[in-house]
């Protein structure tokens, strides 16, 4: 097509055609876990990337490399009354486990 720019110089507009490839590229790691499994004595937390940042298109390569890695987490000393040997309430929480404590027995349903 073909137009005068200001100039009056003619002036053509090339129709747009498909760019080459575009290889994908990771976005940033995203927790899927909803945190760390243990507030202290160490966890795991599990996160994700998605090969979105470009996505591939017209052809190119997707992503390589890991989608997902397990990360340690909270790896301090727990506080004394958690220590090996006590029952440690707080880690049976974190594995769904419901406990009765009375008189120091510990019943688990």
């Amino acid at each position: 097509m073909q137009k005068k720019n200001n100039l009056g110089l003619n002036q053509y507009k090339v129709p747009h055609t498909q760019s080459g490839p575009t290889h994908g590229g990771f976005g940033e790691w995203q927790d899927i876990s909803g945190g760390c499994s243990a507030t202290c004595g160490g966890g795991t937390k599990t996160e994700e990337r998605l090969c979105d940042t470009p996505a591939p298109a017209n052809g190119g390569l997707n992503c390589t490399g890991d989608f997902t890695r397990v990360l340690e987490c909270n790896n301090q000393s727990c506080p004394r009354e958690y220590e090996k040997g006590t029952l440690s309430t707080e880690k049976c929480y974190t594995k769904n486990v419901f406990l009765n404590v009375k008189k120091g027995a510990h019943n688990f349903f």
